[in-house]
């Protein structure tokens, strides 16, 4: 039997997306065989994909995003349906969801799954009247997180429970686990000389203002008050970089607070730091970020985004702090630096083993795998 046609619809290329690009591969090519589209960007090399024989399509530039629907996109997306005999639409958040569904009316009537990706997404009656629309064309819709699944279901009260399904957001750590081997010096020597002794605090995520740098900020500048032989790493880029960086120049924290900005080499910044500081609004499905903090053994302090309780499960691996609290933060910050070496190793072994056993890419491609087979099974 010929591998059934799998269209995965997503709006732009990252060189490096973990989550998708594993669990593509993932897929059983005896079984599935996957085709890439991206709405909104040009050409540019993945070899993962291509050493594995995945195709990847390109539907356009930045310049074309602005608009709802792109008529040209969607024809072309229509006619690659037809063209190629997809058996399965899998899209990625809203837009590609829309482009999925619209484009399977111009062409072929087959299964459509829809990942939504984070709380808070049916803002308006507009929403809610497109989502209307497009339910009526999906077989599933797989939430990143229960959280997620509970918001979906509590904001469009006439969906079937049914219709959607919980399958929690999972990683490959290789690469993580590798970098465990490195010295911690070793790794914070790469980064920062000369504060080898200090207690390394550090958060990763797109500087942007749901991900509530700024309070961040000023309650480390409060903890170093009580504790000044802290460190602070934020990695990642965004619009906020620069009213982050004044900031951090008004409360004279230069030499304590670092925004590395984009960062190729993860893995080694986790492995020199003591604890992942996730201090984000809520809005997260479930953050990578904080999975692959997990893995990598760093207690945590997590804000209480909606899916924290099914992040940190019964463990100690973590604590709960209020996002809008400026003092909270900075005594969830002061209390892991104070615990003593015992019950770092504790929390360390427990944010490990969670992630390593339940945040898998393995679990999660297996649980996408027989929603696969039941849509096409639904067909025939």
């Amino acid at each position: 039997m010929k591998p059934r046609k799998i269209l995965h619809i997503i709006s732009k290329f990252s060189p490096d997306y973990p989550l998708f690009d594993d669990f593509v591969l993932g897929l059983d090519p005896r079984r599935f065989e996957s085709t890439v589209c991206y709405l909104q960007s040009t050409p540019e090399p993945k070899p993962r994909f291509e050493h594995a024989g995945i195709e990847m399509i390109f539907l356009g530039g930045e310049g074309r995003r602005k608009r709802w629907v792109d008529l040209r996109r969607l024809l072309n997306l229509a006619n690659i349906i037809k063209k190629k005999e997809i058996s399965l639409i899998h899209c990625q958040r809203h837009k590609p969801t829309v482009y999925g569904v619209l484009s399977s009316l111009l062409s072929r009537n087959i299964p459509i799954i829809s990942t939504v990706h984070g709380t808070r997404r049916t803002r308006s009656a507009k929403r809610r009247l497109v989502n209307r629309f497009l339910a009526r064309r999906l077989f599933k819709i797989i939430a990143v997180s229960e959280a997620v699944r509970k918001d979906i279901l509590d904001s469009n009260r006439w969906l079937p429970p049914e219709k959607v399904v919980a399958i929690q957001n999972g990683l490959s750590y290789s690469k993580i686990l590798e970098a465990s081997s490195i010295p911690k010096d070793d790794a914070r020597r790469n980064i920062l000389n000369g504060h080898e002794g200090d207690y390394w605090f550090g958060t990763a995520g797109r500087l942007a203002p749901k991900k509530n740098h700024e309070r961040l900020v000023t309650a480390f500048a409060g903890l170093l008050k009580q504790a000044p032989n802290s460190i602070l790493l934020i990695v990642g880029s965004g619009p906020l970089e620069k009213k982050l960086n004044d900031l951090v120049e008004r409360l004279d924290l230069g030499e304590r607070v670092r925004i590395l900005g984009y960062r190729a080499d993860i893995p080694e910044i986790l492995r020199s730091l003591d604890a992942f500081v996730f201090p984000s609004l809520p809005g997260e499905g479930l953050p990578l970020a904080v999975l692959e903090a997990m893995a990598s053994g760093l207690p945590l302090i997590i804000s209480g985004i909606e899916a924290a309780e099914e992040i940190i499960g019964d463990t100690g691996c973590g604590i709960k702090v209020e996002p809008t609290d400026v003092d909270a933060i900075r005594n969830g910050m002061l209390t892991l630096q104070q615990l003593d070496a015992e019950a770092r190793a504790r929390m360390a072994d427990e944010a490990r083993s969670r992630a390593l056993t339940r945040f898998t890419i393995d679990r999660m491609t297996k649980e996408v795998n027989e929603i696969y087979e039941g849509a096409l099974s639904s067909m025939q």
